[in-house]
């Protein structure tokens, strides 16, 4: 357990305790708390105190195998959109935009950097969107268009089974040479 002390550091102020337990009864304490003790809160210092608590991970709680998974899943099939929103739009803009070769790489450098999104993710779910991983999504829906056609790519958003996983993805020719066309 944690005892910090809130408000002016002298011994009237109460010191609130800190615990792991999630059934802590504030209710004695908030008993005690009145107007001029609400005047002596130094609302710097406690901002400050939750600011280390948060930094120190005190309050983050560990994911279960079951988050792992569902994050795993999750950055999958970000990939895969970012990878089938590439490729549906370099053919889009191919024969209109002469700059796109130099767009697409400046969006994909962009990527690899990790921008606010990505950094948000991160921060709140503990998701990493992987540009690798983006790159070869983009890889197998390109490969998938030039080999078996526009419906066949498109096709594969028919169900989730039908969408390749993370494994699909180390392999992405592999994968699009391995698959017939998707029953939908």
């Amino acid at each position: 357990m944690v005892f910090a002390r809130i408000g002016q550091p002298d011994h009237e102020t109460p010191a609130v305790m800190v615990t792991d337990d999630p059934y802590v009864d504030i209710s004695e304490i908030a008993d005690d708390i009145d107007g001029d003790f609400l005047a002596a809160v130094d609302l710097a210092a406690m901002e400050s105190l939750v600011a280390r608590a948060v930094d120190a991970a005190v309050v983050e709680p560990e994911p279960t195998d079951e988050q792992r998974a569902a994050i795993a899943r999750l950055e999958t099939l970000l990939a895969l959109v970012e990878g089938w929103v590439d490729d549906v739009v370099t053919q889009a803009v191919a024969d209109r935009l002469p700059s796109s070769p130099s767009l697409r790489e400046a969006i994909q450098r962009r990527r690899a950097v990790g921008g606010p999104s990505e950094k948000t993710f991160a921060t709140l779910v503990g998701m990493q969107l992987r540009p690798r991983a983006m790159r070869e999504a983009a890889t197998v829906f390109a490969a998938m268009r030039s080999m078996k056609g526009v419906e066949a790519r498109d096709a594969r958003w028919g169900h989730p089974d039908l969408l390749p996983s993370t494994e699909d993805l180390e392999d992405p020719l592999g994968f699009v040479q391995g698959t017939g066309e998707p029953q939908v």
